[in-house]
């Protein structure tokens, strides 16, 4: 669906302004979105967002490039783009076989998946057919199966052979091509000097090429079993079509499909030497607007804008009523799904889009212009939500329509060397998609009655929403409009908000060369470093942003929730807790998925040992990555950290890897997304201070342990997470006095400061109290425990707590999100113990879980938490309204829990709590509905499994 369907959560209301500031005046126009959160569609596979390159790029020195292109030695512009931009499938395409290139030689293999582990890359490897050498062909596969399995997609064989001139047919009379025989006589067509694929129609039918899918079937049936003889494991895509139009495939012109649906109808349920099946996906082949011709610089952007692409049904011309033959032939994108993809869903056959653009060749100032970042976007979200399992953008040796391009970019691509590889504005495309296509897609409508040229778009999880909008208007069309989208999410009760706006700068042109996203070039040597925009909070249900012509923009939508502790949620919104058990290795449990959002023990997994061989000296941090995989991270008794992440979103578990010797002593491990969807994890290390890595981009690469010096800080910290995206880390020294470092949108850090609290409103200093202008009383607290909590409001603020030594929970907030922080204020009432958690009610309001202790033995100790003294119930407070006042503390019963506490929310949006008993194993109580009542503590098993990594009491 090109728009999306119903939410309710509260509203975020703001305009936000796209490039620099308006040189002239645009109407406006209101555009309502609905989404349905809670109807989950297609999952959309992680390596979705591909290129294409020629068997010709994995051999060195060719296309004038220095050495091997997929080398981040020679090239690493190149891997640090992929990296950037969120690439994460490569099709290797055959020759085609015209022109037959011999098979890429080990060496050449082992550099290109080399490139692909670096950055988790899947490999569509494919091999000539046409006049291919099968021997050749299985040789190198049972290598890559050997070596490389892990970085596999699929194979492929040959490319594009349902085009009629790939052919051997009849040209006169006295030649006969009959299946299997073959042809006879003289005069038949040896186009590519390979007879033994062939049209079998007689000379001068009006549809020919599909009657030789027979002879070319039966080929590709024998290259198959010839690799699959030496490689059992091999899986195969195909037939990589090059045609849209319905070819017939037997002289009978009224049974036509295309090559795509016969080889997915001839090969669905074969299987491989392994038993497994034999045919992965069907791949098509797909240039929207053909072959440009004489199409003027402006016609062919308003063409890649226009609304018939997306919403035609008929293959037609393009621009109508032109008057001066500048027209092309577009195939709009229902047309083909219709005709040529949708049969394969109904097979149960995947299909990807394995070689594409908006044209053919492309033209200058259209095909490499700030309009090709708008169309990709929108094309890679309309295929998504349609079930392709992915698309890969067609990047020939060097032309205009290519997404990664030497620099300088000569017209024509012909450079003496070619390298300073760069992203062109289609690359800020395939990012925003990048950062609005993990999930599954949500069912949409919208309201648009003024018409706009505008899409939209929605993908989410069980508690995030992403709603890519599309503005298309722009000035040469003469309908440049801004958009004022409303978004209303059925589903949430309250959300915060934030978006990242796809721009050149210039709203309502479409013709320049340049992008931004995030406010941020991409850069092919560093990390990206866009940024989001919070935008303000309303709680009357949905989130308002403006949306200027010829911009696009993601906002994402999270709902009112909290992680704190070993605890995450799956994409199919089972949470996940994590603990070390008795023996030391890293233990899990998890909610059935297809129980979700049930809580209770019968609707749990059950613990489960992930082993590997690693064993833990203290907790697991665990984090979710823009792909919606869980990756978790512990202190291996060797010294050095470990992690371990999701092969896909809830699936299983990779083995252990080792951060190196950089991460080595490091304890006390948290671990926090970037604003790119990246991840950074933090420690203490042996001199205590706290230590960072952070990936290269989302999925891929981990820099050195870098020390964040300036100050001494004790185990407890805490990491929070900005709404703009930016990390802020909160400790405590060995003083008690608390401490803040910020990050910047490079990656870097502000350095230390003491966070006392704005102090400049308070009254004279007597007995501890003093009154701000709001004629509130408050008491600077003189000393804070080492265990901190932190958590976000709606509106973006971050609060902090922490405990006091009058044992009560004390807490600041920001001012404004990543602003001035206020003054520290007492949640009096109850003697709280450190090791209490702050989660989120499904309205926003923030809720303090704590276990009450009736002493201070340990109280500074940073590993006093861990530890019962003599405690008693868990209580909790929560605020009266999101982000404002706090209510009274409530007893939730569960004596003598330990205070070590972990916190979530379920996928419909109730806090379950989690805490070791008496008895040494995990208990677990929740909410019976949003914000409601509890159902009461109950034994999860796990007996001596630590969420914290604490020393184990004496039985």
């Amino acid at each position: 669906m090109t728009m999306t369907k119903g939410i309710s959560t509260l509203v975020c209301l703001v305009c936000f302004l796209v490039g620099s500031a308006l040189t002239q005046s645009r109407p406006t126009a209101p555009i309502t979105v609905t989404v349905t959160t809670t109807s989950h569609g297609y999952a959309i596979p992680l390596d979705f967002s591909g290129l294409a390159f020629s068997v010709q790029n994995v051999r060195p020195g060719q296309y004038r490039v220095r050495g091997y292109l997929f080398d981040p030695t020679t090239n690493p512009e190149v891997l640090t783009l992929f990296q950037n931009l969120g690439i994460r499938n490569l099709r290797i395409g055959s020759s085609g076989g015209v022109h037959p290139q011999p098979a890429p030689a080990f060496a050449d293999i082992d550099e290109l998946f080399s490139f692909a582990a670096a950055d988790n890359l899947k490999i569509i490897f494919s091999s000539d057919l046409l006049n291919g050498n099968e021997v050749s062909d299985a040789t190198n596969a049972a290598y890559i199966l050997d070596h490389y399995r892990a970085n596999l997609y699929s194979f492929a064989l040959d490319n594009e052979t349902d085009f009629h001139s790939a052919h051997t047919y009849c040209t006169k009379s006295g030649c006969t091509c009959v299946y299997p025989t073959g042809c006879t006589g003289t005069s038949f067509n040896l186009h590519i000097d390979d007879p033994s694929v062939y049209e079998t129609a007689p000379i001068g039918s009006s549809s020919t090429a599909g009657t030789a899918f027979s002879s070319y079937l039966a080929k590709w049936r024998k290259f198959v079993n010839s690799i699959v003889s030496s490689a059992p494991g091999a899986t195969f895509s195909g037939p990589d079509t090059g045609a849209y139009s319905k070819l017939t495939y037997t002289p009978n012109e009224s049974s036509g499909i295309s090559w795509t649906q016969a080889l997915a109808e001839a090969e669905k349920g074969a299987v491989n030497g392994n038993g497994s099946p034999l045919f992965k996906a069907a791949l098509q082949h797909y240039y929207v607007g053909g072959n440009l011709g004489t199409t003027t610089v402006q016609q062919a952007i308003d063409n890649m804008l226009s609304s018939d692409w997306v919403d035609g049904t008929a293959i037609a011309t393009q621009p109508s009523g032109a008057g001066d033959g500048k027209t092309t032939t577009y195939t709009p994108y229902p047309w083909l799904y219709t005709n040529n993809l949708a049969p394969e869903l109904a097979l149960g056959v995947p299909y990807r889009i394995t070689e594409s653009n908006a044209y053919l060749g492309g033209r200058a100032g259209a095909s490499n212009s700030y309009a090709s970042a708008l169309w990709a976007l929108d094309y890679m979200q309309w295929w998504a939500q349609h079930g392709a399992e992915g698309v890969n953008f067609e990047n020939n040796p060097w032309i205009l329509t290519d997404t990664i391009v030497p620099d300088p970019n000569p017209t024509p691509f012909l450079c003496q060397i070619c390298g300073n590889w760069q992203t062109a504005p289609k690359g800020y495309g395939i990012k925003a998609f990048d950062l609005g296509g993990h999930g599954y897609v949500e069912p949409i409508e919208i309201s648009n009655s003024n018409n706009l040229n505008i899409t939209a778009y929605a993908v989410g999880e069980a508690q995030d929403l992403y709603v890519t909008i599309v503005n298309k208007t722009h000035s040469t069309t003469n309908d440049s409009t801004d958009a004022v989208v409303s978004i209303q999410p059925k589903g949430f009760t309250a959300a915060s908000c934030a978006s990242m706006v796809l721009t050149d700068g210039d709203p309502g042109n479409a013709g320049l060369m340049t992008a931004t996203l995030g406010g941020a070039t991409i850069a092919n040597n560093a990390r990206w470093e866009g940024t989001w925009t919070p935008l303000a909070p309303d709680l009357q249900g949905s989130c308002t942003a403006t949306v200027q012509a010829t911009t696009a923009a993601v906002l994402k939508i999270h709902a009112a929730s909290n992680y704190a502790g070993p605890i995450q949620i799956n994409q199919n919104g089972a949470l996940e807790v994590f603990g070390t058990g008795m023996n030391g290795d890293n233990w899990y449990d998890s909610q059935i998925a297809a129980d979700v959002p049930n809580s209770p023990l019968s609707n749990w997994n059950g613990w489960v040992d992930q082993q590997g061989g690693i064993q833990s000296k203290g907790g697991p941090a665990v984090v979710k990555n823009l792909d919606n995989t869980l990756e978790v991270f512990i202190p291996g008794t060797t010294g050095d950290v470990y992690y371990s992440y999701q092969l896909i979103p809830g699936g299983k578990w990779s083995s252990w890897i080792d951060m190196g010797s950089s991460s080595a002593g490091m304890t006390d491990l948290h671990a926090a997304n970037n604003a790119d969807g990246s991840l950074s994890v933090f420690g203490i290390g042996n001199n205590g201070d706290v230590w960072f890595a952070s990936q290269n981009a989302p999925g891929v690469g981990w820099s050195n342990w870098t020390d964040l010096s300036g100050e001494q800080i004790q185990p407890g910290f805490v990491v929070g997470q900005n709404l703009n995206g930016l990390l802020e880390i909160f400790g405590v020294d060995d003083n008690g006095n608390v401490w803040d470092n910020g990050q910047t949108a490079s990656g870097g850090w502000n350095g230390w400061s003491a966070l006392r609290g704005d102090q400049t409103n308070s009254g004279a200093p007597g007995d501890g109290w003093h009154r701000n202008d709001n004629g509130e009383d408050f008491r600077e607290v003189e000393r804070i425990n080492p265990r901190l909590a932190v958590a976000r409001n709606l509106d973006g603020r971050l609060e902090l707590f922490g405990i006091g030594p009058d044992l009560h929970v004390w807490y600041i907030s920001q001012q404004t999100p990543g602003g001035m922080w206020d003054e520290w204020r007492d949640l009096s009432g109850v003697n709280i113990g450190p090791g209490f958690v702050v989660g989120q009610q499904a309205d926003g309001r923030l809720a303090v879980f704590g276990v009450w202790t009736r002493g201070q033995g340990g109280w500074n100790n940073a590993s006093g938490f861990c530890k019962n003294h003599h405690g008693g119930d868990v209580w909790s407070i929560s605020q009266q309204t999101p982000g404002g006042r706090w209510g009274h503390w409530q007893d939730l019963g569960g004596g003598n829990i330990d205070p070590q506490l972990v916190v979530g929310n379920t996928a419909d949006g109730r806090i379950q709590l989690f805490g070791t008993g008496q008895n040494q194993d995990v208990w677990s109580d929740w909410q019976q509905n949003a914000g409601g009542s509890w159902a009461g503590w109950s034994d999860f098993g796990g007996e001596g499994i630590q969420m914290y990594g604490c020393p184990r009491k004496e039985s």
